[in-house]
């Protein structure tokens, strides 16, 4: 194998990012409004109706009601469109199985776009092709990046958008016209997911950095404004259409900017280490190696990279701006890691973390890559395997409700902070109980949970882990101890028949 990569290595990277691709499509179907957050998609499914209406203030309104993310509503009319008319033609119910589908899609396509991105962005950076091919595969392999494909959040959408800009800065010769279309597109990433505000910074700072050292600072300065301007430009225009609809996107980005709390502070330092470590495994925990002995190679050794400064400054304003972020948590307990702020570094911890490989001689290189992509794809599949069968309550409860109607299900839970998808209380003509079928809140007591008794002629039918079970989302809002609490105590989804001829025995 080792050979035919070094004759034949595209041919081989193709193939195998082929599998990581096409793998993808075991998720297809499964998890589409499973959390509160994609709930937010159903305003540009409104957006979509009031613009067949002609109601421009309608359309404004849904557009500004997703709390500081408009530009992720404006690109979600596209699926949005796809579903709408299927359930205007065909009656398909809106947020059913054929509505998982295409998002599923949507997301695939902005997937394949952050590849190419990424694979060009690597190759600028590194000159080196196979280490390029070598870093989307490895980028492939991770969780992290196929986690949202099931769902309607706007994390990859907007890490494309941040992406493309950083690819344009260090490709391009700096101009005023090309700074400010920066500016406008990376505040237009900014607008699909404001949590990504730290590779805004990185970005621009960066852009910063490569005008003083190609130019001087006077340049640097000028071409800073006119980013600058390019923001501010679009930011008086979401602004104007905000006011038009009624609203003020200012006013609802402060207060968004005091809402990023539901995790733990005392993590702030050591946050991405245990999800590495925890969630991506084998393979996080090698990247984290890789990063770190990178981190020392550029600083402390010449190498072979045609645009080691460009690296170098990248790694140091990335970590000034990490170190930034993890002190107003610590400190000052102003904002806490989510497993989505993380993905906006991923470019840069990748590129570092390939970076030793660049000394080796090309049969040592080769073969260091042939063993880190064998690797890395275990650790995929082992992953693909766990994530393909994760159960969302969503799915199984309208699954139940299509075989046996809704009047046959009562729902109850064991929880104590819950929302349930389908409140049903005890009727006499139920036949089904389903536990926990809905959203079960971060919970620091295991007292918080009463376990369910049920009758004891009842049948249990179903008895699986419920979707929080699966460690990548308990990087998502929950605490230290939220997540040992849910490592001890996982939340289950439960079915129980129950005996109807008792019922009528006893009533008799």
């Amino acid at each position: 194998m080792i050979t035919t990569i070094i004759r034949k290595p595209n041919f081989i990277w193709k193939a195998v990012l082929f599998l990581l691709i096409m793998a993808r499509f075991a998720f297809v179907g499964k998890g589409f409004f499973a959390f509160p957050d994609e709930w937010r998609f159903t305003e540009s499914v409104e957006a979509v109706k009031a613009l067949v209406s002609c109601d421009t203030t309608d359309f404004w309104q849904h557009i500004f009601k997703t709390q500081g993310r408009p530009a992720d509503a404006l690109l979600k009319l596209i699926p949005a469109s796809i579903i709408y008319t299927a359930h205007h033609f065909f009656g398909t119910l809106l947020y059913s199985e054929f509505a998982a589908s295409v998002m599923f899609l949507f997301n695939f396509s902005i997937y394949l776009l952050l590849l190419r991105t990424y694979f060009n962005l690597f190759k600028t950076l590194m000159n080196n092709e196979n280490l390029a091919w070598f870093g989307i595969v490895l980028y492939s392999c991770l969780t992290l990046s196929f986690i949202s494909l099931r769902h309607s959040d706007p994390y990859d959408s907007s890490q494309l958008f941040f992406a493309i800009v950083l690819l344009r800065v260090c490709q391009a010769n700096f101009t005023a016209k090309a700074s400010f279309v920066w500016g406008f597109m990376a505040f237009f990433a900014y607008l699909i997911y404001p949590g990504n505000i730290l590779f805004y910074a990185i970005i621009a700072a960066f852009f910063g950095f490569l005008v003083y050292r190609k130019q001087n600072f006077k340049a640097a300065f000028t071409h800073l404004v006119f980013y600058g301007l390019g923001s501010a430009f679009l930011l008086f225009l979401t602004e104007l259409a905000s006011r038009y609809s009624g609203m003020s996107f200012l006013r609802e980005s402060l207060w968004l900017s005091t809402s990023i709390l539901q995790g733990s502070f005392s993590e702030a330092y050591t946050f991405v280490f245990k999800y590495f470590f925890e969630v991506e495994s084998v393979l996080g925990i090698a990247l984290i190696i890789g990063f770190f002995c990178g981190s020392i190679v550029l600083l402390i050794k010449q190498i072979p990279v045609f645009h080691k400064e460009k690296i170098l400054a990248l790694l140091l304003i990335s970590i000034a701006f990490f170190l930034f972020y993890a002190s107003a948590s610590f400190f000052l307990e102003k904002v806490v890691w989510y497993a989505r702020l993380l993905k906006q570094f991923v470019p840069i911890l990748l590129v570092v973390a390939l970076l030793p490989l660049s000394l080796l001689s090309k049969k040592w290189q080769n073969s260091s890559i042939t063993f880190f992509t064998l690797l890395a794809l275990i650790s995929f599949a082992l992953s693909w395997k766990e994530y393909r069968t994760v159960n969302y309550p969503r799915d199984i409860l309208f699954d139940q409700q299509e075989q046996h109607g809704k009047a046959a299900i009562q729902t109850t839970t064991e929880f104590k902070n819950f929302i349930s998808f389908y409140a049903q209380q005890p009727t006499k003509n139920a036949s089904y109980t389903l536990v926990n079928f809905g959203i079960v809140f971060p919970y620091r007591e295991l007292s918080d949970y009463r376990v369910y008794r049920p009758k004891s002629n009842d049948t249990l039918v179903l008895d699986v882990p419920d979707c929080s079970s699966f460690k990548a989302y308990q990087f998502e809002g929950y605490n230290l101890e939220e997540r040992a609490n849910i490592d001890q105590q996982t939340p289950r989804l439960k079915i129980y028949r129950l005996n109807l001829e008792a019922k009528k025995a006893t009533a008799k």
